[in-house]
């Protein structure tokens, strides 16, 4: 949870989001964001879900076929 003002007390109106942050294997259920709504009033607005590496700015799936077998290249010389 982030908090909007660090010196107030922690409680769901002083809340400015639930980030849940699932990587590789780590599956979204439904119960598990319901329960978030639940414990946030049913305000969804505050809810956020960040996927690992997909939501990364930088992320780009892989192309290379060696590298998806299996194979493990090194740096490119440019």
């Amino acid at each position: 949870m982030i908090v909007e003002y660090r010196q107030q007390p922690f409680d769901v109106p002083n809340v400015f989001a639930v980030v849940e942050i699932k990587f590789p294997g780590d599956w979204v259920k439904a119960k598990q964001l319901g329960d978030y709504a639940k414990l946030m009033g049913q305000d969804n607005q505050k809810l956020a879900l960040l996927r690992v590496p997909e939501d990364c700015t930088e992320y780009r799936p892989e192309t290379d076929p060696k590298k998806e077998a299996g194979h493990s290249g090194g740096r490119r010389n440019r």
